[in-house]
């Protein structure tokens, strides 16, 4: 039950979050926006957005820094992998 629980809850954020993270990410490709910060800050908005969205959940202080700590951590993880080339038109370095 708590597996069901799990996926249920990472499928409803994924469905929230995947449009306001497209529109970032195309926003920064665009102006070529390469800092970290960027990345981390949206990545934690994101992820706000993501918990906040899901009112039949009640919120406490621990799962909201989760959610926060998650979308940090995305967002910097973007940025190791592809951000830091944001605009130059070549393949993410690892």
């Amino acid at each position: 039950m708590c597996l069901f629980a799990f996926v249920f809850a990472f499928v409803v954020i994924f469905i929230v979050s995947i449009a306001p993270a497209t529109f970032v990410l195309i926003f920064a490709e665009i102006y070529k926006i390469r800092e970290f910060w960027y990345y981390l800050l949206f990545g934690v908005a994101i992820g706000l957005w993501g918990a906040f969205c899901t009112d039949f959940i009640v919120h406490k202080e621990f799962e909201i820094v989760l959610c926060a700590s998650g979308g940090a951590l995305a967002g910097l993880m973007y940025w190791r992998i592809a951000g830091r080339d944001a605009g130059q038109g070549t393949w993410p370095r690892f």
